[in-house]
């Protein structure tokens, strides 16, 4: 099921202590995760495709069945 989240920033707000570090978005400070964050959000689906029904598929062996390359660039 969906979860809403716990906060949803406002696009139209900039989230900074200084003016300096609006620029800075290749890294993140202050911000520290601990096991309640994992399993917060484990609890998310975040590919495409479901974790069950992808562990269905390497247990019954059809993703080793479809997953045949040779080379790269071949079948």
């Amino acid at each position: 099921g969906l979860v809403p989240p716990p906060f949803v920033p406002d696009p139209r707000r900039v989230y900074a202590k200084d003016l300096e570090d609006v620029g800075a978005f290749s890294t993140v400070r202050g911000v520290e995760l601990d096991a309640a964050d994992g399993a917060f959000c484990a609890t998310f689906a975040s590919g495409t495709v479901p974790i069950p029904w992808q562990e269905e598929l390497i247990e019954t062996g059809v993703f080793q069945e479809l997953n045949v390359w040779g080379p790269p660039g071949t079948l």
